[in-house]
């Protein structure tokens, strides 16, 4: 079963079919939506097989691709969502990409209006998608559709008009998701950070270095030593990528890839 809110872009209404009507809040959804933020491969297969059966009774057997909420560094919840969901249609999947852009404050602290703008600046859609197809949009979550209007936007520039906007989670405001999305770091909480980042089936996303990244110093490098070498591989590369976007952590993670003979990346701006 799923539920619709409606979404105004450029003065027409589309429709967001999500999930859950369940509060987000409620135990068994935030679980799921931090698992789900951080890469647990189970969670995110898990709601990739929801969100088809959902597309499969909304959009039917049309001739459609998939594309998801940009983020331009690492993985995001949503791209894991359409990567999966788009193997299981055997549809295409074509990317937003969003430039680099300086995050001085947490996102969840960054007004409506100013969400637009640098979405509207940053984010672009270059898929070679032919226009009378449908698009379907896939979210993890849809709090203000700040993100998912900019999209809408792109796609109508590029001559798109059958656009379907599917995703997991309904928030009331960016604060709750933020909330929802993060745990307390106490020595179960460090526990649970060690088993993502260290987990060989876990996806790698931002949300999850980030959480590495709020543990204290000497305990995020005895996390990242633990971890395979393979793994290791992963972790470092991607730590000096989201250096580049998050420069709260820039200091940080100068230090931590100098600890392990990495040199960071150059600021791209």
């Amino acid at each position: 079963m799923h539920y619709c809110r409606k979404l105004v872009c450029q003065e027409k209404y589309y429709q967001v079919f999500y999930l859950s009507n369940t509060p987000a809040s409620s135990h068994g959804n935030r679980n799921d939506f931090l698992l789900m933020k951080v890469g647990d491969k189970k969670t995110i297969q898990k709601y990739a097989r929801a969100i088809s059966q959902a597309i499969k009774e909304e959009v039917g057997e049309n001739a459609f691709a998939i594309t998801q909420n940009p983020s331009y560094f690492l993985a995001n919840a949503a791209y894991l969502l359409s990567n999966e969901v788009s193997k299981s249609l055997s549809k295409p999947f074509e990317l937003f990409f969003q430039k680099p852009w300086k995050m001085k404050k947490y996102y969840c602290k960054i007004k409506t209006k100013e969400r637009e703008k640098i979405l509207d600046e940053t984010v672009s859609f270059n898929g070679r998608l032919n226009s009378s197809k449908s698009v379907v949009l896939i979210d993890d979550c849809v709090t203000t559709g700040t993100a998912l209007r900019s999209c809408i936007k792109k796609l109508l520039q590029k001559g798109f008009k059958n656009i379907y906007c599917f995703t997991c989670f309904n928030f009331k405001d960016p604060e709750e998701e933020e909330r929802l999305a993060y745990i307390k770091l106490d020595k179960k909480g460090t526990k649970f950070v060690e088993r993502i980042i260290s987990g060989k089936k876990n996806f790698l996303t931002g949300r999850a270095l980030t959480l590495l990244l709020e543990l204290p110093r000497a305990t995020t490098n005895s996390i990242i030593a633990k971890a395979s070498k393979d793994r290791k591989n992963e972790i470092l590369p991607a730590l000096a990528e989201l250096g580049n976007g998050k420069p709260l952590y820039k200091k940080k993670i100068k230090e931590i890839l100098q600890t392990f003979g990495q040199e960071p990346k150059p600021q791209p701006f």
